[in-house]
């Protein structure tokens, strides 16, 4: 085997055992790994490495759990419920955290456009982050809408705190219509914050929808953080149909109440290889799967993970997948 600094590039390497383990992704990381004279083992994101479509979720690490569907209350025990679980496919192993320190700020103070309604009058302080209403048009709101670049359809990581008159906030949003895409806003504290598809290349504040804005009123972005965060994340948006999260003698799971619970994701229409592991450590692996609009990722009663990819596994990926999960193949 050559050595490896003979390789170049941000995939170094071929060796089946080593390509995609957490940690090693890059000459830099394979080199570290070689001068310590250890591999770690092999984990599924290197099934994606070649730019394949899909999803994986993978419960081992819990901090891709959220309670909600916007990702902003995290699963932090057994038996709550499952509103959101994030696709790790992408993310070589690493973690949430890791993976948006790798992501830039899309977040950049722009001159917003603002569209009036029924005589408010608008305005921006770009030094001072403020959001202004000089109109006093009773039943009129201005929408501030700050161009970033988002692309609609992709999944962003919002994070931001306001100031000011924070209980005249109708709502902020990545969208210009509809609430499907609202963020989640605390009308007492002035927090933003969520994990929502985009739906416009913009972020939107819309205030006084009820027309109780007064001249002297302002509303600042004392911070605010805009990330990407790839990848085909699973939500159920519908409170009472939320599978639940189980920990029992260090199997973590998913549990659905055999009635209606779901978790859907929405892939690239195209023809899928669907494996996943039950509680019990069955897999079950489905070819040539057709998938067309929102899926399930409920395929049981229990699902202890669960992997899309719009290729065929090989015998030796399906021996693999089922060692990494514990299950038989």
């Amino acid at each position: 085997m050559r050595s490896l600094a003979q390789f170049s590039g941000s995939v170094a390497f071929q060796e089946p055992s080593v390509l995609g383990a957490p940690g090693i992704w890059s000459l830099e990381d394979a080199l570290r790994y070689q001068a310590l004279g250890q591999w770690p083992v092999w984990t599924p994101p290197v099934l994606f490495t070649s730019g394949a479509q899909g999803c994986l979720i993978d419960l081992s690490d819990q901090t891709t759990l959220f309670q909600d569907a916007q990702g902003t209350v995290p699963v932090a025990s057994s038996g709550q419920p499952v509103g959101m679980v994030l696709d790790q496919r992408l993310w070589g192993g690493r973690t949430i955290e890791q993976e948006l320190e790798r992501q830039p700020e899309l977040w950049t103070n722009p001159v917003p456009s603002i569209a009036n309604y029924a005589g408010t009058v608008g305005s921006y302080d770009q030094a001072t982050k403020r959001m202004l209403n000089t109109g006093t048009s009773v039943g009129g709101f201005p929408r501030f809408q700050f161009n970033l670049g988002l692309i609609s359809g992709k999944y962003y990581q919002v994070h931001g705190q306001l100031s000011g008159s924070i209980d005249k906030l109708t709502f902020v949003r990545l969208a210009n219509t509809g609430a499907a895409n609202n963020l989640s806003y605390d009308f007492s504290s002035g927090q933003i914050s969520g994990i929502v598809v985009s739906a416009v290349n913009n972020i939107e504040f819309l205030i006084d929808l009820f027309g109780n804005w007064i001249p002297d009123d302002y509303l600042q972005i004392d911070s605010l953080t805009i990330k990407a965060l790839t990848g085909n994340h699973a939500s159920q948006p519908t409170t009472a149909a939320r599978p639940a999260f189980r920990d029992v003698g260090g199997v973590r799971y998913l549990e659905s109440d055999g009635v209606d619970d779901a978790l859907n994701i929405t892939l690239p229409s195209g023809t899928y290889t669907r494996a996943y592991v039950n509680a019990s450590g069955t897999m079950t692996i489905d070819e040539a799967v057709a998938i067309s609009g929102p899926e399930n990722i409920m395929r049981e009663q229990t699902i202890a993970g669960i992997l899309y990819i719009d290729r065929d596994l090989s015998d030796s990926e399906k021996d693999r997948l089922a060692t990494y999960w514990g299950a038989a193949s």
